[in-house]
């Protein structure tokens, strides 16, 4: 369906932004801070000492997080079910 013309907006921008805004946000749902009383399994197969503030999750039976992989950077690109859990302490 094409969208309607606004006049106070002939080229449409407006509309593309609000479209990428949406799409962006949409990615950073799946971002949780660190708290102790996380269920985080798998954890301790995973390399230490990487410098990594951020660690990648799927969810596993009932509250629990199972462990994926630590990354240093925010991840561009998530797989689907994936969850960014970001180990940054608290101040």
């Amino acid at each position: 369906m094409a969208e309607q013309f606004n006049p106070l907006d002939p080229l449409g921008i407006v509309g593309a932004v609000k479209r990428d805004i949406d799409r962006i946000a949409g990615t950073f749902t799946n971002v949780i801070p660190y708290n102790r009383d996380l269920d985080i399994r798998n954890v301790e197969s995973l390399p230490r000492g990487t410098g990594a503030r951020y660690l990648i999750v799927i969810r596993g039976q009932g509250d629990e997080l199972v462990a994926k992989q630590w990354a240093r950077v925010f991840p561009s690109k998530l797989d689907k079910g994936d969850i960014v859990v970001d180990m940054k302490p608290a101040p």
